[in-house]
């Protein structure tokens, strides 16, 4: 089985849910009961995935899923860490840095192609600079600019998250690249 619609999926309901929040489309106050779980399951689940295509063979996506499910288990964990008191919040500066790395690793998965999946990627990339200045401009205390931000990375992961969930949509039903058709092997069962 192909385990790149399922990472997609996981990723994307993680990204549309988290973008939702900062969009301030769904109660901040409310979102950690849920997106908690909905961070480990995405990063479980993409780890599950990175297995399959290591078993497949295939490296780019056995490292892609794993460092995306490796990043979602962490954001899931110091959320819970933070909301039982645990942990302080997070510092601005600390959760800046975070994300700008998570941009250039980003990058560094963009292969010189124009498919859907790599305009994904690049959105994706755009969404952690869009957080990592959101973060850099609370650690500033430029409070009102850093919620215009944040609504604007919200807005744009919510969009992301629709479509990641399209893109793995379309890899179920046999097409990979925008109009290229993929080998879907056949149903198994009745």
């Amino acid at each position: 089985a192909d385990p790149v619609p399922a990472a997609l999926f996981a990723f994307g309901v993680a990204a549309l849910m988290h973008g939702a929040r900062d969009a301030r489309l769904i109660n901040a106050g409310k979102s950690p009961d849920l997106l908690v779980p909905v961070a480990l399951l995405a990063g479980i689940i993409q780890l599950l995935c990175a297995l399959l295509a290591f078993v497949k063979g295939s490296t780019y996506d056995f490292t892609l899923f794993m460092t995306y499910g490796g990043f979602w288990l962490e954001l899931g964990l110091v959320d819970i860490l933070v909301h039982n008191g645990t942990f302080e919040a997070v510092d601005p500066g600390s959760l800046a840095l975070f994300l700008f790395v998570w941009g250039v690793i980003t990058i560094g998965f963009n292969r010189p192609s124009f498919s859907l999946f790599e305009l994904l990627l690049a959105a994706v990339t755009l969404l952690f600079f869009l957080l990592a200045i959101t973060n850099l401009l609370e650690q500033e205390n430029a409070k009102d600019a850093a919620e215009v931000m944040r609504r604007i990375s919200g807005y744009w992961g919510f969009v992301t998250g629709w479509l990641t969930l399209l893109a793995g949509l379309l890899r179920v039903n046999g097409v990979n690249e925008l109009g290229a058709a993929v080998e879907v092997p056949p149903a198994v069962g009745p």
